[in-house]
């Protein structure tokens, strides 16, 4: 049997569409602290895919292709993000500098 080595087990991974997934990786790394876990692409050429994590949330990062667009190119907002966090008001107070904001805040 093949295991799994790219993310743990009975894991959600959410695809989120970037039409710069370099760019978005900078991004989601500065802002949130994301770690990269993995990146797709073929040598030399842009990064088209990376799995993406902070503590056990994961995502996956992905190029926007033909007939695939981004929420930048549709004009709205298509793809929103929930990360669950402990100390939620020291974290944002951290990561506020970089550009992070809470757009709703469970009480």
């Amino acid at each position: 049997m093949i295991s799994n080595r790219f993310v743990p087990t009975d894991t959600l991974l959410p695809h989120i569409v970037y039409q710069d997934v370099a760019e978005a990786i900078a991004l989601l790394t500065k802002t949130i602290e994301f770690s990269e876990h993995y990146l797709y692409g073929e040598p030399g050429g842009p990064i088209s895919g990376a799995q993406m994590h902070i503590g056990n949330a994961w995502i996956m990062v992905k190029r926007a292709l033909r007939g695939i667009a981004s929420s930048v190119e549709l004009g709205y907002g298509t793809q929103s993000l929930s990360v669950v966090l402990e100390e939620v008001d020291t974290y944002f107070q951290k990561r506020k500098p970089a550009g992070a904001r809470i757009c709703r805040r469970a009480a």
